[in-house]
């Protein structure tokens, strides 16, 4: 989960910044979600979003996890209950070698005009 350089909204309005929430299968590195979410009210609003679009991006993707992996303490807090509801681990690193090059080309894209 990460704030993306695109700014969303309708000319005229006031933008508002886009967060990516990215899903990577560990071992290969295939992106198995990616959910753009918007702060519109709050960014604690979008905080309360992240365990029900992980849920649509593991449900769409026919993906049950063994373990969750996460980078942010945020993250872990946020995905704690959905993770015991999955009767899967929810661990803490530092490193995610194959979250890094998705984040980063996302990223690159947005900040270039695309999606």
């Amino acid at each position: 989960f990460f704030m993306t350089p695109a700014m969303i909204g309708k000319k005229g309005d006031r933008m508002l910044s886009g967060y990516a929430l990215i899903a990577v299968e560990n071992s290969t590195g295939m992106i198995i979600g990616l959910e753009m979410l918007v702060a519109e009210t709050s960014l604690q609003s979008i905080w309360r979003q992240i365990p029900e679009a992980l849920s649509k991006q593991l449900t769409t993707a026919g993906f049950l996890p063994e373990a969750l992996v996460v980078r942010s303490t945020l993250l872990a807090d946020l995905l704690d209950s959905f993770a015991k509801a999955l009767d899967c681990d929810l661990l803490h690193s530092n490193t995610l070698p194959n979250l890094d090059p998705a984040k980063e080309s996302l990223s690159e894209h947005l900040g270039q005009g695309g999606i």
